[in-house]
């Protein structure tokens, strides 16, 4: 009966370490740092003085598709 009970004890901590509330915490004290640090630079600049000239939809694209671009030749360099 032992077995079980570290096995539930486990199981518990488990919940806890990883529920709902844990992940929802911890993303938005992610993109709140992420937001934060990004917020002041020259291209969030460049991009905000370009969507209020050009298609918003296009310059979204532009800056998505850059960064997944950068994130891809980062991730095999």
């Amino acid at each position: 009966m032992v077995g079980g009970g570290v096995a539930a004890a486990a199981s518990s901590q488990w919940t806890r370490l990883f529920s709902l509330e844990n992940f929802i915490s911890a993303f938005t004290q992610s993109l709140s740092l992420i937001i934060m640090t990004e917020i002041g630079d020259r291209t969030f600049f460049i991009a905000a003085i370009m969507a209020m000239r050009y298609d918003r939809l296009a310059v979204l694209g532009g800056a998505l598709g850059a960064l997944i671009g950068m994130t891809i030749i980062s991730g095999v360099a």
